[in-house]
């Protein structure tokens, strides 16, 4: 009996708490994006599906918090002679912490987060799995305009991702060419291209 008195409570304050979140704007929410790396050692392309709760206050503001999954083609080593890229193949999950304001369709944001990689892999040998280590990890701040309503929204940012790589400079002489590097980390810039629904 007293079980189901518990089980009772729970529903009625669930269902008591339901128009308080709504008269607060917390919303659920599916962010999708595609980067483009902006150069040097930046990644050539990526993809981010992402799971957010925002939670919107004194009508203008806006904090929340996400996780998600990203796919994308990192550079693993880049020749600052030549400008050549090896690459890899990377997935890792972003996670995030997100500040904003909004101003009727226009809302500006910042996401700060920690992207743990999962695994990497040599591009040219995805069939056999040969891997790799993670380079595109790590602190990254994401800041971006988003323009739409409450539900459906359409935006860019810049994304700043630590992230590690070879770096090497090629000598070249006589006909014949030698390298050597630096591990290098730093933080790579890509322009996002932004999607997002909220429930």
């Amino acid at each position: 009996m007293d079980m189901k008195k518990h089980i009772l409570f729970l529903a009625v304050a669930l269902l008591l708490a339901v128009p308080s979140f709504a008269q607060n704007k917390l919303a659920m929410g599916i962010d999708q994006h595609v980067g483009i790396g902006l150069g040097g050692a930046s990644p050539v392309v990526f993809g981010n599906t992402s799971f957010v709760v925002q939670y919107t206050f004194a009508q203008y503001f806006q904090v929340g918090a996400g996780a998600g999954l990203r796919y994308g083609v990192p550079t693993y080593s880049y020749d600052l002679t030549t400008g050549d890229k090896k690459r890899a193949f990377e997935l890792d999950v972003p996670i995030f912490l997100r500040a904003g304001v909004k101003f009727s369709i226009v809302s500006v944001k910042v996401d700060v987060g920690y992207a743990v990689g999962l695994k990497a892999w040599a591009l040219v040998s995805l069939k056999e799995g040969i891997s790799r280590d993670l380079h595109y990890n790590g602190f990254f701040l994401e800041p971006h305009i988003d323009l739409g309503g409450d539900h459906n929204a359409v935006g860019v940012g810049i994304l700043l991702q630590n992230a590690s790589y070879l770096e090497t400079q090629s000598n070249t002489d006589g006909g014949s060419a030698s390298g050597s590097g630096n591990n290098v980390s730093k933080l790579l810039p890509a322009i996002t291209l932004r999607y997002s629904r909220y429930f």
